[in-house]
């Protein structure tokens, strides 16, 4: 049988489960259809409109809960505990077990009380899934040392070839198992840390994406790409690059970098779903 728990995830990396205080049952999960912003602008004396990329709007997320109580009083204790988990100053990650490897980034909760008798208590929460999207609970670094229960069908993972996230030679390929293209003008997550020698070139030949770094790197130099911002050596490096950004397509992404040697390239990013 599931362990069908509810837990909470927050900033500081603090983790609370309110379902292990008590006997406590995870009845129904609903998701509500996913909503796309169509963006849009018309210029007068033209035919048609002009688009732009598609944002994804925020969605709720309910889950229908009952605990066991022994009395009225523990249920009072219980709702008390709870509403100071879910009211926060700050948004948090919410999981549950029917999809344990699926987290939600959430900020704003709705507790109902829907029924209740002397030994229970049904209660729906209503979350706000402010990104628009659902995140993998491990990160490609996880990945690499991930045992199989930590990962679960349904989120794009292969069977029949382990992907890999930490290369030394100039050609590779990665493996993005989102739903959808990993993009970090949208504020996806995605850190590339490089060493080499030379001043390198990184191009995703999928998507076209190339990221030049103008100076020459030793190999005691960090080069990260931080979603849109290069760092070297923890000093931001903006002005020695191209200004390129990389993103990943869905599925296997083929890498090349050029003019560069003594390679170690590593890939940390969490999978998106819609």
């Amino acid at each position: 049988m599931r362990d069908l728990f509810l837990e909470f995830i927050y900033p500081d990396g603090k983790v609370e489960r309110p379902s292990d205080d008590f006997t406590f049952h995870l009845l129904d999960v609903d998701v509500s259809p996913a909503q796309t912003v169509n963006q849009t602008m018309t210029i007068n004396g033209t035919d048609g409109e002009l688009t732009f990329f598609n944002t994804y709007a925020p969605y709720t997320l309910e889950m229908s809960c009952f605990i066991e109580s022994i009395d009225t009083t523990e249920q009072d204790f219980f709702e008390t505990e709870l509403r100071q988990k879910i009211h926060t100053r700050g948004p948090f990650y919410v999981r549950h077990g029917r999809m344990p490897n699926i987290k939600y980034a959430v900020n704003k909760v709705d507790y109902a009380k829907e029924e209740s008798g002397r030994n229970y208590l049904k209660f729906k929460l209503i979350f706000n899934v402010f990104k628009g999207y659902s995140e993998s609970h491990r990160t490609t670094v996880d990945y690499l040392n991930s045992d199989s229960d930590q990962w679960q069908f349904g989120t794009n993972l292969l069977s029949d070839e382990l992907p890999v996230y930490i290369h030394t030679k100039n050609s590779f390929k990665i493996y993005n198992a989102s739903s959808v293209a990993i993009t970090p003008i949208m504020r996806h997550s995605l850190d590339i840390a490089l060493t080499c020698v030379g001043n390198p070139k990184v191009k995703n030949l999928t998507t076209g994406d190339v990221f030049i770094y103008n100076k020459m790197l030793n190999k005691k130099d960090v080069l990260l790409i931080s979603g849109v911002y290069p760092f070297l050596n923890n000093n931001n490096c903006g002005r020695d690059t191209n200004h390129g950004i990389i993103t990943l397509a869905p599925g296997w992404n083929e890498f090349f970098i050029e003019e560069a040697e003594s390679i170690n390239i590593a890939f940390s990013f969490s999978f998106i779903f819609r």
